[in-house]
């Protein structure tokens, strides 16, 4: 170990050097790095308070499974585009004449979405938009908000209209019955007048 040191110490310049040239060289490539930022809302969601009997509560597995639809919606081609087209994103690209589809997965990989247990029974997931300037990152986040909530109520329209056509349609069917028994209890009462004169 001895020899080694005093080699090493022979050679410093040669270690130390390099050290200095490479550190520097990565301060100064940090330094030149533009500043990101990151911006993140949390979306609560709801359970019913339809009684269970009526209308099953979403699990887990259908609320990934509904984010996943709708996270495939809003950012579709037509998604992204209305929302790279409102807030001027991404113009040093469309100055170098990027392929729009180059541009939209630029977009997605600065878009986060997780889907969050809060352990009170509740779910929310969270998303966050990441980018340049602070001010759009944050209009871009309530924006991405707004139309994952709005998604989301459309959905849930959608599944509230489907339940009712069922309900609406057990309750034609319980009133079907119900008049089939009221006829059959007719029938009976007109054929046998004297077990209903006993029994009342």
């Amino acid at each position: 170990p001895a020899e080694y040191l005093r080699m090493l110490w022979r050679r410093k310049f040669f270690v130390v050097v390099p050290m200095i040239i490479v550190a520097t060289t990565l301060a100064y490539v940090v330094y030149r790095l533009p500043d990101v930022y990151a911006s993140e809302t949390m979306i609560l969601v709801e359970q019913s308070k339809v009684n269970n009997t009526i209308v099953p509560q979403p699990t887990q597995i259908d609320i990934t499974s509904r984010l996943s639809t709708i996270r495939t919606l809003v950012t579709s081609r037509t998604g992204l585009k209305e929302i790279i087209d409102n807030f001027s994103l991404y113009r040093e690209l469309k100055t170098l004449n990027t392929p729009d589809e180059v541009v939209f997965e630029e977009m997605r990989r600065h878009i986060d979405i997780q889907v969050k247990n809060t352990g009170s029974g509740a779910n929310a997931f969270t998303i966050m938009f990441k980018g340049a300037d602070p001010e759009t990152v944050k209009k871009v986040t309530d924006d991405l908000a707004r139309r994952f909530i709005d998604a989301n109520s459309d959905a849930t329209n959608h599944e509230t209209e489907r339940l009712k056509g069922q309900l609406e349609e057990r309750l034609t069917q319980n009133k079907k019955q119900l008049e089939t028994i009221e006829a059959e209890r007719a029938l009976m009462q007109g054929q046998h007048p004297e077990a209903f004169d006993r029994n009342g």
